[in-house]
């Protein structure tokens, strides 16, 4: 997500950023890397998207990345992981 918000190298963030005109807003950027992926492979009816009748795979982290500095996407922590609607991972 840092690098499709930025631009910018995850590996190396005092890299310039590379076209940051093409950075898109985060919201986009996970749309993009749920619904889009999920539709991309024939999946778009049943996954990439917190709805009734989807699975319920998602990641809790442990800071909000619409709130955060995009800088703060490189260090945030996976705390909680569902899949199928159950927790498979809990710190």
């Amino acid at each position: 997500m840092y690098v499709a918000t930025t631009r910018a190298s995850a590996l190396d963030p005092a890299v310039p950023a590379v076209h940051p005109q093409f950075a898109l807003p985060l919201e986009r950027a996970i749309t993009h890397a749920t619904a889009d992926a999920a539709a991309s492979v024939g999946d778009g009816s049943w996954l990439g998207r917190i709805a009734l009748g989807y699975a319920a795979d998602f990641a809790v982290l442990d800071t909000d990345p619409f709130d955060a500095d995009p800088e703060l996407l490189l260090v945030a922590r996976v705390v909680r992981t569902v899949i199928d609607g159950r927790t498979v991972f809990e710190v």
